[in-house]
């Protein structure tokens, strides 16, 4: 799985104190990735929806995306600099 683009979220919420970049992946995300995922943070995995949705929950941080889908939104908190290019992305959900 490769990080194909990375951009600023339409729906920033900058004085509520958090960003968020939406990142679109090469392939869709599966659940063994999403599992891969949990070591980041704490893990919400809602498999039995008809579209499993998961959240994954940490220090300064939120992704959230749906199983299946090419793509996933991280918000980040207000003094956390977050990766806005994709190798940084890719460092960050420890893809490679």
């Amino acid at each position: 799985m490769n990080v194909v683009s990375v951009f600023r979220s339409a729906e920033d919420c900058q004085q509520a104190g958090w960003m968020a970049v939406d990142v679109t992946f090469s392939e869709a995300v599966t659940e063994e990735q999403i599992l891969k995922w949990q070591t980041l943070g704490d893990l919400v995995y809602l498999r039995r929806l008809k579209q499993p949705f998961y959240r994954i929950a940490g220090r300064s941080f939120l992704i959230k995306g749906l199983e299946g889908q090419s793509r996933l939104r991280i918000g980040f908190e207000a003094g956390f600099l977050p990766p806005c290019d994709k190798d940084a992305v890719a460092a960050f959900l420890r893809l490679k």
